[in-house]
């Protein structure tokens, strides 16, 4: 599972009964681990730094966190574990390794959540912008009386529908081209893997054909980090057009209500007028 097992923790400066808890604890955080047991591992290897801080438990830690897919703070614990004494060399390439597999990783998750909050945050102000000009028209308007015609929309809101399909559209490509990120990172972190086998048997076997294999598979990782580099660009404009062209369409729908008719006329008088001899009444319907 890639744990960082050591034959037994060094503590050269705890009694012995310490030491003994810190190794049967160590054992049990392992035996945590290798049954998928992540959380538990990982409470236990904490108890075990206590007992004794040693870059085998910090590692370990970080992998906890990889497992359970909190790769910041992984990363964080793998880096901790590289800067503390007593890690053996293939444990230090191993934590090196991993920091550079989860890197392009955490970077796609953090310009997703960029992504998704700038959206909804223009979604959340032209909302409150229309709210607030339909509560003040509202109030404007004291005693309306019902139209006989209402009047009907004009093109602005066939206007504003067509551009928040259009919206809807840009949101669901920009949903497929994330959704394609994640494919390529996977693939990244296999041709990255298998680079590096090659490469180390490459060198232990002086071969040369594995080198270029090696070499190969490495020029495809750049080249699969500049194609992830520009889809995440590109799922980040259409998130963001997206979210424009709906809140605008939207918007456009809310501009085009039809207003109030105005309060009709009377239509009925009646008024009397001097005539010869007397008084006249004229009257209209």
């Amino acid at each position: 599972m890639g744990l960082v097992v050591s034959a037994h923790l060094p503590a050269p400066s705890s009694p012995a009964a310490q030491e003994q808890d810190a190794i049967a604890l160590f054992e049990q955080g392992v035996e945590l681990f290798n049954a998928r047991k992540f959380r538990e591992a990982r409470d236990v290897f904490r108890r075990v730094f206590e007992l004794d801080p040693n870059p085998f438990v910090i590692f370990n830690i970080g992998r906890c966190y990889e497992e359970l897919g909190e790769l910041e703070e992984a990363v964080r614990y793998y880096d901790r574990s590289l800067k503390l004494e007593g890690l053996p060399e293939a444990a230090k390439i191993e934590a090196v390794s991993r920091i550079e597999q989860l890197a392009p990783r955490i970077e796609a998750i953090k310009t997703r959540r960029k992504a998704v909050a700038e959206a909804a945050l223009r979604v959340d102000r032209s909302f409150y912008v229309a709210q607030t000009d339909a509560r003040n028209k509202a109030e404007m308007i004291t005693s309306p009386p019902p139209p006989v015609d209402p009047p009907g929309r004009t093109a602005l809101t066939w206007i504003g529908v067509g551009t928040s399909s259009v919206g809807l559209i840009a949101l669901g490509a920009g949903l497929l081209v994330d959704l394609n990120i994640g494919d390529k990172l996977d693939e990244q972190d296999a041709l990255i893997a298998s680079y590096q086998t090659l490469g180390q048997e490459a060198i232990a076997q002086r071969d040369p054909d594995k080198a270029a294999a090696a070499i190969a598979q490495a020029n495809e990782v750049n080249a699969l980090a500049d194609e992830i580099e520009d889809d995440q660009l590109a799922a980040s404009l259409l998130f963001g057009a997206g979210g424009l062209l709906v809140v605008g369409g939207l918007v456009m729908i809310l501009i085009d209500t039809p207003d109030d008719a105005a309060p009709a006329e009377p239509n009925t008088s009646l008024q009397l007028i001097p005539a010869p001899g007397g008084v006249g009444v004229v009257a209209t319907w």
